[in-house]
């Protein structure tokens, strides 16, 4: 006997049955069957099986995806083939041509076991480098082709659409068409966060005949099923209103967990579904699992890069992509460490006289574009916002990272803020707004400075002391003045010009201290 072999692109075999059992499939995965139909991405590495018995010749399927057709055909029993028969592997079509000698017709002989390895596991690889359009687009003639398409295109649509619901129904609408006898479906999901199955495609799109107890049923033992009124014995009056005849049940599953589920019925007490059409359900239902589950891991990305953007938005551009890096690579962690640092405050003199009488709307749109100068002025000399606390700026030099020149950076951040002031009040004057001016304290000492909270909810701050006293130097600044303490003085006193100033405080007694001197030009750095 020959086995002759056309594939898809009408290539001529030939395959001598030269021994008792020949293995059909594909080479992969160290999987080498006697009739190689490597050609042919539709064909499993172990496909079909035809051996000899007493002179006869019989064909099985091992299981595989697509199944095995014998003149059209699917088989699900060892069948006896000979000169004439078609049989179609994948997208190959075999015909037997001739019969060995003492081919008599009768029951199959026990057949050899099944090949080890996956035999009941059969997967389709796709080629890297094949067009998986082209490759499911022929035209099939029968079920099992129309499905094995469909599973071809599933990946591709998944990846390519972004709406869930929309792909999910039509998704719903290919399944029903292509199993034989399904009239009605429904895919519902899981919400996370009420842990309820939600309902996100029904045919008929209004009142689908969804049993909820067959739906229980497939979440809690995880496997699909197929249900049939007639093998039920115990059959709610709820489930005979349904109308349901047949159902298969399929739990959408993704590493171990229960997605969702989708269902497929008929209510013609004459049709039923086969094995094949359930392993096709399933099949659909991993696809539509795993788009899930990237759908929800995408969703968790970018909540999480929203909140990460939004905490890292006190740090400068460049402190800000070394915190990103730290936090990808779980080394931004909670914790704190001791050590001196430079502050600043900065303060809106007179303002809560001055925004008295002013609508709310257009006290926050003031402070917006105060703010929004005076922060880019703050991490031009690579300040870290601490907090906002009303019309006042807390600001940080020296942290997160150590800066030997956090000194002089605070102070020329200082003056650099003092001219931004200007700038503004200078638009403002022109349009006819209400101008602010900025009284800035600077102090340097020991503080308690790190990310403080939980891993999901971290927050930089600085603690100590060293933040009264610099409020008290902020306090002590009037308009358009910048005071510097005596602690920080003795690193920058022959970088700036100063004179000797004190003021008293409430509590403390009188604050000796030193105002810089801004004289023509002091908003350029230098």
């Amino acid at each position: 006997m020959f086995l002759i072999v056309a594939d898809f692109r009408g290539k001529k075999l030939r395959f001598d049955l030269d021994s008792d059992n020949l293995v059909i499939g594909r080479t992969a995965d160290g999987v080498v069957p006697n009739v190689a139909l490597n050609d042919d991405p539709a064909v499993a590495p172990r496909h079909a099986q035809v051996w000899v018995a007493a002179g006869t010749v019989w064909i099985r399927d091992l299981d595989s995806p697509s199944g095995v057709l014998v003149n059209g055909l699917r088989i699900a029993q060892p069948q006896q083939i000979g000169p004439g028969d078609e049989i179609i592997v994948g997208s190959t079509t075999l015909t037997v041509t001739s019969r060995p000698a003492g081919g008599a017709a009768g029951q199959p002989a026990q057949p050899p076991a099944k090949p080890q390895a996956e035999a009941d596991e059969a997967t389709v690889t796709l080629k890297s480098e094949m067009d998986a359009r082209r490759t499911a687009a022929p035209e099939f003639n029968s079920t099992s082709q129309k499905q094995l398409a469909m599973l071809y295109e599933l990946p591709i649509q998944f990846a390519a659409e972004r709406d869930l619901r929309k792909l999910f129904g039509l998704v719903l609408k290919s399944v029903i068409e292509i199993i034989p006898g399904a009239k009605r479906g429904a895919l519902l999901v899981l919400d996370r966060a009420s842990g309820k199955l939600a309902l996100r495609a029904a045919v008929p799109e209004e009142n689908p005949p969804i049993s909820r107890t067959l739906i229980r049923r497939a979440v809690a033992q995880g496997k699909g099923f197929i249900w049939s009124k007639d093998a039920e014995m115990d059959v709610s009056q709820s489930m005979k209103a349904l109308s349901i005849a047949t159902g298969m049940y399929c739990p959408l599953m993704w590493q171990g967990e229960v997605q969702g589920v989708i269902c497929v019925d008929t209510p013609d007490p004459k049709r039923s579904f086969a094995d094949s059409d359930l392993r096709f359900l399933i099949a659909v239902a991993h696809y539509a699992a795993a788009a899930l589950s990237n759908s929800a891991l995408q969703a968790d990305i970018e909540f999480k890069n929203k909140v990460q953007d939004r905490l890292l938005t006190n740090f400068s551009p460049r402190l800000r992509q070394r915190l990103v890096d730290q936090a990808r690579a779980g080394a931004l962690v909670p914790g704190g460490e001791r050590s001196k640092v430079t502050l600043l405050m900065s303060d809106i003199r007179g303002f809560t006289t001055t925004t008295a009488t002013m609508d709310v709307q257009l006290v926050v749109d003031m402070l917006n574009e105060y703010f929004t100068e005076l922060v880019q002025v703050i991490f031009d000399h690579d300040g870290t916002i601490d907090k906002f606390i009303g019309d006042a700026i807390l600001v940080v030099f020296g942290s997160p990272d150590a800066d030997a020149d956090q000194h002089a950076k605070a102070v020329k951040a200082a003056i650099a803020m003092q001219a931004a002031n200007q700038r503004v009040n200078a638009r403002r004057k022109a349009r006819g707004e209400v101008c602010c001016d900025l009284g800035i304290g600077l102090h340097y000492g020991e503080v308690l400075h790190g990310f403080i909270g939980a891993e999901d909810r971290l927050e930089f701050t600085v603690i100590g002391d060293t933040v009264n006293r610099t409020a008290r130097y902020c306090d002590g600044a009037g308009k358009g003045m910048i005071v510097v303490s005596p602690e920080l003085h003795q690193f920058v006193k022959d970088q700036f010009e100063f004179k000797a100033l004190a003021f008293p405080t409430k509590h403390e007694g009188e604050f000796k201290a030193f105002e810089v001197v801004l004289g023509e030009g002091a908003g350029v750095v230098v």
